[in-house]
């Protein structure tokens, strides 16, 4: 689905990041269960949906203020480019998590190291 959203996106002159802004804002409620339960559950429920669609988690670690978790194949350039896209315009559906982590009392990033792509998950720090 995540490839399907950034092709639609992209076929109407949005980016693949503003696809990821509108699917994480529609979806942030949804997480809402997870609220005041620590960045290792965040990242665990993270893990999950990147396994349910398809991609392969290598490892989630992490403490209560911050966790990480690491995926592979995920997206794969063979299924990116049967939408049309680069893997580099799927890999932008990462920021879907952004307004869903904020949602819950998160700050969440990724990025990608070769093969993987690495999640973090950080706890907001109010002043």
């Amino acid at each position: 689905m995540p490839y399907l959203i950034v092709a639609f996106a992209k076929a109407h002159g949005r980016s693949p990041e503003d696809a990821a802004a509108f699917t994480g804002e529609a979806f942030a409620a949804g997480w809402e269960e997870l609220r005041g339960q620590g960045a290792p559950a965040v990242a665990r429920m993270r893990a999950l949906n990147r396994a349910s669609g398809g991609g392969k988690v290598r490892s989630v670690t992490g403490d209560d203020a911050h966790a990480e978790v690491r995926v592979t194949d995920y997206p794969t350039e063979e299924d990116a480019a049967f939408f049309g896209l680069s893997r580099t315009e799927a890999d932008g559906f990462y920021s879907a998590f952004g307004p869903i982590a904020a949602h819950v009392g998160f700050r969440s990033a990724w990025q990608r190291e070769d093969e993987e792509i690495v999640l973090t998950v950080d706890q907001e720090r109010h002043a």
